[in-house]
């Protein structure tokens, strides 16, 4: 994710590493939580649980990419691809530069997604 984040009562800092689903736990986390894993600057890793760790006891230091700013790199991308398809005489060459266009269009979807749900759940 990249986002980096102080802890306001200790000070310490951390690395936001991704979010990962709790596959089997007992009371009081439930199986299917969210956690946030995140690094701190010792190297040892944390989870806590999505909502605890948004709860205003973290501030961002430096927020992740602008996954919108991602998003058009992909687009670019996925056109230079469909281009690429177009010119190649080698029938594999262009099947595999229009895969590729739609791996990129399609992650760029995903991207854009993902930022109307964190735009809308904060």
């Amino acid at each position: 994710m990249g986002e980096r984040v102080r802890h306001k009562q200790r000070g310490t800092e951390y690395e936001v590493l991704g979010v990962a689903e709790l596959q089997i736990a007992s009371a009081p986390v439930l199986e299917g939580s969210k956690l946030a894993i995140y690094r701190g600057e010792d190297g040892r890793l944390w989870a806590r649980e999505v909502g605890e760790f948004r709860d205003g006891r973290f501030e961002t230091i430096t927020p992740a990419p602008e996954l919108e700013r991602i998003a058009q790199v992909l687009e670019g991308a996925a056109e230079q691809a469909e281009k690429d398809a177009v010119w190649h005489s080698s029938d594999e060459r262009a099947v595999e530069q229009a895969r590729r266009a739609v791996t990129y269009r399609g992650l760029a979807a995903a991207l854009r997604e993902l930022e109307t749900r964190k735009a809308r759940h904060g």
